[in-house]
């Protein structure tokens, strides 16, 4: 999975400043719901 994601570290769908953490079997990342801005995520 983490092979998976990392192909894709450098555009703009997951950056380096938006990955929180990983691990063999969990991935974290930072995201926004635009539909509710009030509430970050």
């Amino acid at each position: 999975m983490l092979a998976y994601l990392a192909r894709y570290t450098h555009r703009a769908a997951i950056g380096n400043s938006r990955l929180i953490s990983a691990s063999a079997d969990t991935v974290l990342i930072r995201w926004k719901d635009y539909r509710q801005p009030a509430r970050p995520r």
